[in-house]
Protein backbone atom coordinates (compact mmCIF):
# COMPACT_ATOMS: atom_id res chain seq x y z
CA UNK A 1 0.00 0.00 0.00
CA UNK A 2 1.46 3.36 -0.97
CA UNK A 3 1.53 6.46 1.26
CA UNK A 4 -1.60 8.10 -0.16
CA UNK A 5 -3.61 4.87 0.10
CA UNK A 6 -2.47 4.50 3.71
CA UNK A 7 -3.46 8.10 4.51
CA UNK A 8 -6.85 7.59 2.90
CA UNK A 9 -7.44 4.41 4.88
CA UNK A 10 -6.55 6.11 8.17
CA UNK A 11 -8.83 9.05 7.37
CA UNK A 12 -11.70 6.69 6.48
CA UNK A 13 -11.11 4.72 9.70
CA UNK A 14 -11.24 7.80 11.96
CA UNK A 15 -14.14 9.27 9.99
CA UNK A 16 -16.16 6.07 10.48
CA UNK A 17 -15.17 5.85 14.15
CA UNK A 18 -16.18 9.46 14.79
CA UNK A 19 -19.49 9.05 12.97
CA UNK A 20 -20.36 5.80 14.71
CA UNK A 21 -20.42 4.10 11.29
CA UNK A 22 -19.80 0.44 12.17
CA UNK A 23 -20.00 -0.77 8.56
CA UNK A 24 -17.53 1.90 7.46
CA UNK A 25 -15.23 0.97 10.33
CA UNK A 26 -15.41 -2.74 9.45
CA UNK A 27 -14.58 -1.87 5.84
CA UNK A 28 -11.25 -0.37 6.92
CA UNK A 29 -10.13 -3.40 8.95
CA UNK A 30 -8.45 -6.56 7.65
CA UNK A 31 -10.18 -9.85 8.49
CA UNK A 32 -7.21 -10.91 10.64
CA UNK A 33 -6.75 -7.56 12.42
CA UNK A 34 -5.18 -7.63 15.89
CA UNK A 35 -5.38 -4.58 18.17
CA UNK A 36 -2.68 -4.58 20.83
CA UNK A 37 -2.98 -1.57 23.14
CA UNK A 38 0.02 -0.39 25.16
CA UNK A 39 0.54 -2.35 28.39
CA UNK A 40 -0.09 0.82 30.42
CA UNK A 41 -3.68 0.90 29.11
CA UNK A 42 -4.61 -2.34 30.92
CA UNK A 43 -6.81 -3.37 27.98
CA UNK A 44 -6.63 -6.87 26.54
CA UNK A 45 -5.40 -7.60 23.03
CA UNK A 46 -8.37 -8.00 20.68
CA UNK A 47 -8.45 -10.06 17.48
CA UNK A 48 -10.84 -10.17 14.52
CA UNK A 49 -12.80 -7.50 12.65
CA UNK A 50 -16.02 -7.66 14.66
CA UNK A 51 -14.29 -7.80 18.05
CA UNK A 52 -11.94 -4.91 17.27
CA UNK A 53 -14.78 -2.78 15.87
CA UNK A 54 -16.89 -3.53 18.96
CA UNK A 55 -14.02 -2.70 21.33
CA UNK A 56 -13.04 0.54 19.58
CA UNK A 57 -16.59 1.52 18.73
CA UNK A 58 -18.03 1.28 22.21
CA UNK A 59 -16.59 -0.98 24.90
CA UNK A 60 -13.15 0.62 25.20
CA UNK A 61 -14.46 4.15 24.69
CA UNK A 62 -17.06 3.72 27.44
CA UNK A 63 -14.58 2.19 29.89
CA UNK A 64 -11.76 4.64 29.16
CA UNK A 65 -13.41 8.02 28.63
CA UNK A 66 -16.14 10.05 30.30
CA UNK A 67 -18.72 9.87 27.51
CA UNK A 68 -21.03 12.32 29.25
CA UNK A 69 -18.73 15.00 27.82
CA UNK A 70 -18.06 15.64 24.12
CA UNK A 71 -15.44 13.33 22.64
CA UNK A 72 -13.63 14.01 19.39
CA UNK A 73 -10.52 12.73 17.66
CA UNK A 74 -8.73 15.07 15.31
CA UNK A 75 -5.81 14.18 13.08
CA UNK A 76 -3.62 17.25 12.86
CA UNK A 77 -0.85 15.72 10.82
CA UNK A 78 0.30 12.37 9.46
CA UNK A 79 3.87 11.34 8.82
Amino acid sequence: MDTEATRSLIQRYYGALGAGDKEGLLDTLADDVVWQPPASAHIETTSGKEAVARALGSAVIKSTFDITKPFDVQIRSMI
